[in-house]
């Protein structure tokens, strides 16, 4: 399930707040298992991301966000030989230009 919520106001801001749920999941193929790769379940897990831009002149903004907010441990990929961790709380900022 994913979801949000919007803030906006034209030529000034614009907020993003986004909510991941994923249930609980076998992640091989079968919910069996063999001896070479037991069978196994990815825990249920939810995210919040928080993202932004702010309108410093009409052609240029301030971007930014942070994901994972509460800094939820959780598996997002899957291989063949196991699963592998989802990045940790992050964010990122940066300037846009437009012409």
């Amino acid at each position: 399930m994913k979801g949000g919520l919007q803030l906006r106001k034209d030529n000034c801001f614009d907020i993003w707040f986004t909510a991941v749920y994923v249930s609980q999941q076998f992640w091989p193929d079968t919910d069996i298992g063999v001896a070479q790769i037991p069978k196994a379940h990815i825990p249920a897990y939810k995210v919040f991301n928080l993202e932004g831009d702010w309108y410093l002149t009409k052609n240029l903004r301030l971007i930014g966000g942070i994901t994972n907010l509460t800094d939820e441990k959780y598996y997002d990929r899957v291989f063949a030989n196991g699963i592998e961790p989802a990045p940790r709380r992050s964010g990122y900022a940066g300037l846009s230009l437009s012409f």
